[in-house]
């Protein structure tokens, strides 16, 4: 079994997570569908037999678009359109990379809020379910849990404060482990 084969699970990791980014960014450059899907094919054939070259502490969405920018260059030059400007490429990356990093963050803080929903009491994360996962109102919720109206609304306050501050002490511990 050779090195490539042994990280055929990571490459599939990686490349299912970043499929629709691959697409997307190619479909930027040629603005036809067609013509991006044949140009993803032969990125995700190249992205492949080059994953021998990804470094395991890279960012595989920025390599991946670079290998998908390379191919697109080709399939303009084939097609005798003109290669765009280096710094237009650039400023598209860096757009892929803003929303990536947004994205990232957000599966972070839901990593984290799905942390802190595990810790609580299933009273309490029936409650909360129940409020903002069912849109149940105070009162019908209070009547099935058999307390007041106020004194629902109170626990939901704090229940929402302790989840909010457990939260935030996750995000900063991965902060600094990162």
């Amino acid at each position: 079994m050779n090195e490539h084969t042994n990280r055929e699970p990571e490459f599939l990791r990686l490349f299912t997570g970043a499929r629709d980014d691959i697409m997307a960014y190619i479909y930027s450059l040629t603005l036809s569908h067609a013509d991006a899907e044949d140009i993803f094919q032969e990125v995700s054939l190249l992205l492949w037999e080059k994953f021998g070259d990804y470094r395991p502490d890279g960012n595989f969405r920025a390599w991946a678009r670079k290998m998908a920018w390379n191919k697109t260059q080709n399939w303009r030059r084939r097609k005798g359109e003109t290669v765009w400007d280096p710094d237009a490429i650039a400023a598209l990356g860096a757009a892929f990379e803003d929303e990536e990093r947004e994205r990232g963050t957000l599966t972070d803080v839901k990593a984290a809020l799905e942390h802190c929903l595990v810790r609580l009491s299933a009273v309490n994360r029936l409650i909360l379910q129940q409020l903002y996962g069912e849109s149940r109102s105070y009162k019908t919720l209070a009547r099935f849990l058999k307390r007041s109206v106020r004194g629902l609304k109170v626990t939901a306050h704090r229940v929402r404060e302790r989840v909010g501050d457990c939260v935030e002490r996750r995000m900063a511990q991965e902060r600094r482990q990162a």
